[in-house]
């Protein structure tokens, strides 16, 4: 796979979580915060959002990691990076996608 192919494909896994992290508030009681209202307790959001954000970071580093590999013509190897970032890219929205059904 070709490099354009992995850039692409990390700016959309970036663009889709760009409406998450603008919307993203802290959850916590206590004065000058948001209070929380979702239905889950606010120590369980906060970690949802913290995994969230993991994966994310996880996908773009395998995704660096693909580039490296297409880079040195390791199509195998970049390949299955490349598969490995979209696995935790989709695990990433689906706890975004928790997140804001549970937590708002």
């Amino acid at each position: 796979m070709k490099i354009a192919n992995y850039l692409l494909a990390f700016f959309l896994i970036m663009a889709s979580f760009s409406a998450y992290t603008d919307s993203h508030v802290d959850y916590r009681h206590g004065e000058g915060e948001k209070e929380h209202s979702g239905y889950w307790k606010a120590e369980d959001c906060k970690e949802i959002s913290e995994a969230s954000g993991t994966f994310l970071y996880i996908s773009g580093e395998l995704l660096e990691e693909a580039d490296i590999s297409d880079k040195k013509g390791a199509e195998r190897d970049a390949e299955e990076s490349f598969e490995t970032a979209l696995a935790f890219s989709e695990l990433a929205a689906n706890y975004a996608k928790n997140f804001e059904a549970y937590c708002k």
